[in-house]
Order: C-alpha cells, then structure tokens, then sequence
C-alpha cells in the first residue's frame, strides 16, 4: 500500500509583491459596497503562477464634498484606472500582492529509474522521472526539460546516490520523494528552492510492507523445505546393517550434512527492489541412542571413510560406545536458527545491499527429526588360534 508523507514546512509560497521585471497587471474583479472599494489584481513577471490573489480594498472618506455624487466620481475614476492596468508596463496600484498556494506531499521511492510502486499505480515520483529525468542539487533542483529527451537511467540513479540521497543508512532504508505542486492539480514546482523536489533517507521497509504477513508465509515454505530433508543418520557399522558391537566406537555423522546448511527463502516485492530473505542455519545436531542423548555440531562430526580411516584412530567428538548387549533406535535432531534479511536496492540492476540478519521474531529455531527402526548390540566374538596350528605349520 501506497504511504503518503507530509511536510509541514511546504504549505504555501508567498510571491515577490514587488517584481523585478513587470510584464502585466492582471486585473481580475472590482465591487463597491457603501464605502469600500475591493479590487482583485496580479502583477506577472513570467517566474509567478497566481492561483489566487491577495485582496486590495480602499476605504473611501468623505471630504469637503461627501455628497453621493462626488462617491460616485471617485468610483468611477478607480473602474477606469483598473482598466488600463493590462496595458501598464510599470508602477504599482495599491501594492498588490499574488499568492501562489501549493499543495505538498511525499511518497516513498520503490523503484529510482522507472519510477514504479509496488501494489499501486504509478505516483508524482513517476511523473517527475518522466519529465525531467535528472538531478542537479541535493535540494532537488532541477533543470527544465527539453522537449524531446531520452532519460539515462544510470546517470539518473548516479545523481540521485551521490547528491540528493547520499549513502543508505542502512539496508532495510527506503528513500522519499518530496514535492510541491502549484495548485491542487498543477506540476511539480521545479524553480523555487524551498518547494522543489528533493529526496530523504526517510522510511523503512517495515513502515511500508506488510513484513509480519511476509515473515508468516517464508517460514512454512521454509518449514516445509526442511521437513523434505530430514537428518540423514550414519555410524560405523554402517547404520543399514541394524546392529553395532558392545564397546566398539559408533562414529555419528549425517549423510546430507552439506545439503542441510543454506536453506533460504525469498519474498520479493512487484518491483523487484525490496526483498525479505530468510535463512535455516544448521546449529547442531541432538543424537538419542537408546537411553543417552548427546549434542553435535557439525564440525564434530565426521564420516568414516573406508580405506582412510581404521576403528582403532582416534575417533572424533560424536561418538558413542554401548557398554552392553541391548536393543535400542537412534534418532537425530537437527536444529536450525531462522534469520531474517530485509534489504532495499533501489533498482533490478543493483546488487541487495549487505543488509544485517536478524532473529526470526516469533520462532528464531526449527527443528526436525528422523528416526530409525530397532537397532540391536552384539557381542564380539573373538577367536584365539595357537601360533603353532596356524596355516602351514608342521605336525
């Protein structure tokens, strides 16, 4: 949803009453009630839209001669006066004063070159992209346009970086377009300072989207893409056999362990600018063996590789030793921290800032288990053959 802003300071400009350079006196109405003249008048000198006027009104006082007649005179010598008042080319009558009112807004920046917002049509950001196309000042001033140009969208983004916005305070910040219009339905004041465009690192995404809703639907697709990779147990002996030895060490590793880090999600906006990505990171990993629980992280956790590696080396830190005959089931738990990642790029062409992440707000863990069948422990069997029986002995 489109967010509007509001300056207070943009409300309205007062024009110049005494322009430098006189082109016409625009004279729009005059009335006479008893004793008082009202005229409406504008002094234009090319730089001012007068969209409405500062009301000049004359008292009339009666002197030696305060007869209805003599009113009458004076009036009709005001009405002439104003009529002439198109063709004077200098002078002032009653110091007129023209108020050019402006209407003031803001909306947020979705998209820096094309001017797009996400969910909702095009606004003013669009419109002024379309019209001029370029940034001049950090105050947004702006030259007027040519009548036919072609807009270059990298300088466009250039300028707007490096002199009205400066550098992104941080990843999840969205910049503001703030304009004036002269009038309710006018264009955007470009030439006045104080009401031309300009831009602020000014909202963030959370101000402007829906992030909860967003949050709520990438955690159960992620949900659901870790519950299709459950832990995949192994042990030496390898797990399929169904069995271990008393005392002998079971080394304890995942087969999929390098397919279980780096689950990641993303909710992109219609632009293609703002982006909530939300990552699994595989913590450690619960084992239960019969009646003893131990916790893994993978670092300790290794494969046995035949060939490589013999069950009398040292075995590494995930490892358990039956100390007797039983049956038991093993069952692994892998446990994933959920962080989340709000970023703003400006454009499709730009690289996602490196945003921070941070903890899932209402569920930052998610685990998922696999179990195995009955599993048992045997005994080892040894036997003792006399050096003197062995093959090839005598006798």
């Amino acid at each position: 949803m489109q967010r509007q802003f509001v300056r207070d300071r943009r409300r309205s400009g007062l024009a110049d009453p005494h322009p430098t350079e006189l082109i016409a006196w625009d004279h729009l109405d005059a009335t006479v009630s008893e004793n008082t003249v009202r005229l409406e008048l504008c002094a234009w000198t090319g730089e001012t839209i007068c969209d409405d006027l500062r009301v000049v009104e004359y008292r009339i006082e009666a002197g030696t001669d305060g007869t209805p007649q003599a009113v009458d005179s004076l009036w009709d010598t005001i009405l002439a006066a104003a009529a002439d008042l198109d063709a004077a080319t200098g002078g002032r009558f009653g110091e007129p004063e023209c108020l050019a009112y402006y209407e003031c807004g803001g909306e947020r920046v979705d998209d820096v070159l094309f001017g797009g917002i996400s969910d909702a049509p095009d606004g003013v950001y669009a419109e002024y992209v379309n019209t001029i196309g370029a940034f001049l000042s950090s105050a947004g001033a702006v030259a007027a346009p040519a009548p036919v140009f072609t807009i270059d969208r990298d300088t466009l983004a250039s300028n707007l970086a490096d002199n009205a916005l400066g550098d992104q305070p941080r990843g999840d910040y969205m910049p503001v377009f703030y304009y004036c219009r002269i009038g309710t339905d006018g264009p955007i004041e470009f030439a006045v300072e104080d009401f031309a465009p300009s831009f602020e690192w000014a909202t963030t995404i959370t101000e402007q989207y829906d992030v909860p809703g967003a949050r709520l639907g990438s955690l159960e697709t992620l949900r659901t893409v870790l519950a299709g990779s459950p832990p995949q147990m192994q042990t030496i002996p390898p797990i399929e056999r169904g069995y271990t030895f008393v005392r002998l060490p079971m080394w304890l590793w995942l087969e999929n362990i390098d397919d279980l880090d780096g689950f990641a999600v993303h909710a992109i906006s219609e632009e293609g600018t703002v982006r909530l990505a939300t990552r699994a990171t595989l913590v450690d990993v619960t084992w239960i063996i019969g009646d003893t629980t131990l916790t893994c992280t993978p670092s300790e956790m290794r494969e046995f590789v035949h060939g490589a590696d013999s069950i009398t080396d040292p075995p590494p830190p995930c490892v358990h030793r039956f100390d007797e005959l039983t049956e038991y089931t093993i069952t692994a738990t892998a446990r994933y921290t959920i962080e989340g990642q709000l970023a703003y790029r400006g454009g499709t062409t730009f690289a996602w800032p490196d945003a921070p992440w941070t903890a899932h707000p209402t569920d930052p863990i998610v685990t998922i288990s696999n179990e195995t069948g009955a599993m048992e422990v045997h005994e080892v069997v040894s036997v003792n053959v006399p050096i003197d029986v062995g093959p090839g002995a005598d006798g």
